[in-house]
């Protein structure tokens, strides 16, 4: 396989990314399950970290709240003082994610793979890439959840529309680890 060939590579070919490779690198997702590169789901090669990518669907913060609000209302935080929806705090203080398992039945195995998590928007660029929020059902370092577990989460948040593969936010490119003989102390 040549580098042409693998995905989120810098554009240059060169070992180091430059600032406008993530605009280059972010127009290649989202990835459908059928056409993941078993490369981004496996360690290719020893000291080799392939980029993480979210299992789910880009919703955005207002559609996830949105489908909160119609389906599970209790799951959702309003601001004390205007009465607003309070968006960030019905994404991040658990509440939601806690209803969606429960309205899902989510098996307790497979919650800890639920999660809403910030992936990168197709096109964009650095230094501040634009970010959207994914409603997570597994990843390509974590697993995903089976099937039959998440198209009832799907059914709910995305009218069934099939999950794809979304680059994180933050680990958006191949790295590599330090040598294992490295922890090892000198003798």
């Amino acid at each position: 396989m040549s580098t042409d060939e693998i995905l989120f590579l810098p554009k240059s070919g060169c070992v180091r990314y430059t600032p406008e490779d993530i605009k280059y690198i972010s127009t290649q997702q989202p990835i459908s399950m059928n056409a993941i590169p078993i490369y981004l789901l496996e360690q290719p090669a020893p000291g080799l970290i392939p980029p993480k990518l979210w299992f789910g669907w880009r919703l955005g913060t207002e559609e996830l709240v949105r489908v909160a609000l119609e389906k599970l209302p209790d799951a959702v935080t309003f601001d004390h003082w205007t009465g607003d929806v309070h968006y960030v705090e019905t994404l991040a203080n658990g509440r939601l994610l806690s209803a969606i398992c429960q309205a899902c039945q989510i098996p307790e195995e497979y919650a800890d793979l639920l999660d809403i998590v910030s992936a990168v928007r197709p096109g964009t660029s650095l230094p501040r890439h634009d970010i959207d929020m994914v409603l997570s059902v597994g990843s390509t370092r974590a697993g995903l959840m089976p099937e039959e577990v998440w198209e009832r989460v799907g059914r709910m948040f995305a009218d069934g529309a099939d999950p794809q593969f979304h680059l994180d936010s933050w680990r958006w490119f191949w790295s590599y680890t330090p040598d294992d003989e490295s922890d090892e102390e000198d003798p």
